[in-house]
């Protein structure tokens, strides 16, 4: 992904979260597979990004949590 679309700019402010790689690079997508898979634990930063911003419920529950802060009726 270039660094200015929505991919490169995640992978900026999450520092890890992903591999990222030129595009048509077949040789940068081929080392970037293999350093993803060859990682020793599990990639903490991206489970955390999608826990947070991912998971249905969080994420349902921070939009009310926003709506209600918009309204007033939750400070």
């Amino acid at each position: 992904a270039e660094s200015n679309t929505e991919l490169g700019v995640l992978c900026r402010e999450y520092e890890g979260i992903a591999e990222l790689v030129e595009p048509e690079d077949v040789d940068a997508l081929i080392d970037g597979i293999e350093r993803a898979l060859n990682r020793d634990t599990p990639n903490k930063v991206a489970a955390d990004y999608a826990q947070v911003n991912i998971d249905s419920e969080k994420v349902l529950r921070n939009f009310e949590s926003e709506l209600f802060k918009l309204s007033g009726l939750l400070s």
